[in-house]
């Protein structure tokens, strides 16, 4: 699906989409705005956002790093990778663990959320519990109306890809991910603890990613941020050929971000100082 049909299937179910200087801008916090391609590089001030939608500001990819504020540190298989991706790739161990997994599991796509929705919910509730990312536990039993009702709304986005593992025909672990361009983004990835011994995440990215090499319009995956915090998790998509790569980022914060900002830290230090 193009970058226009995407942004208009986003608008349908609610997110606030935009065109601006031939760039469509997808606001991500209060606003603040980035673009609806996370890697298209333009030059600073060539493209901005409405002023309605980006009030704090707004980033882009940026190609030159001398131009970048920040950086980007991502987990990427390039093009040369996806294309030659097969199991003789892999190292003699993990090459073993995914001829398990795929015996021990049954990867295909999902395709009705409704049916799955405890189960999801379960795995959210798991993987939290387990890793301590994203949001807390309680979340997703205290607020689980408000978490289905996100859930079936991406599900919703035709542009969307979801992918589960099943275990005697439970759902124990999923990807939602997603193609813009060229570039495939694994956008989550949770599985439950009490299957992990199932291999289900070797699995699924295994067969992910075959599925990728065979998109013609795929020549990149995405598979989230490098993290300092999360060695292990590093490590495990290392094993499968990908490699961090640091992606230069243009960030323009407008003098109501810096205003904010300090307004907190002010919030914060008196608060420390109160208690």
């Amino acid at each position: 699906m193009d970058e226009q049909n995407i942004a208009l299937s986003l608008k349908q179910v609610g997110y606030c989409v935009h065109r601006n200087d031939g760039v469509w801008w997808l606001q991500v916090g209060p606003f603040f705005c980035k673009t609806l391609d996370p890697m298209l590089a333009l030059l600073p001030q060539s493209s901005r956002p409405k002023f309605q939608y980006s009030m704090l500001g707004y980033s882009h990819v940026v190609s030159d790093p001398n131009l970048a504020t920040r950086t980007w540190p991502v987990m990427s298989l390039s093009k040369e990778r996806i294309s030659n991706f097969e199991v003789g790739q892999l190292k003699p161990r993990k090459r073993t663990s995914v001829r398990k997994a795929l015996r021990q599991v049954e990867i295909r796509r999902i395709e009705a959320i409704e049916p799955v929705l405890d189960t999801l919910n379960e795995i959210c509730v798991s993987a939290a519990q387990r890793t301590g990312n994203g949001k807390p536990p309680e979340y997703y039993l205290q607020k689980r109306q408000e978490w289905e009702r996100y859930m079936v709304r991406e599900f919703s986005i035709p542009s969307r890809e979801w992918w589960g593992a099943y275990a005697e025909g439970r759902l124990v672990a999923y990807y939602y991910a997603y193609l813009i361009k060229t570039t495939m983004y694994i956008d989550t990835a949770k599985s439950h603890s009490d299957y992990l011994h199932l291999l289900p995440n070797d699995a699924l990215l295994f067969t992910f990613l075959e599925y990728c090499r065979d998109l013609k319009s795929c020549d990149q995956v995405i598979f989230g941020w490098w993290s300092p915090d999360a060695p292990t998790l590093n490590r495990f998509k290392e094993t499968y050929g990908f490699e961090r790569k640091d992606v230069p980022v243009y960030r323009h914060e407008r003098v109501s971000f810096k205003l904010l900002a300090k307004a907190a830290q002010i919030r914060c230090v008196i608060t420390r100082g109160g208690s």
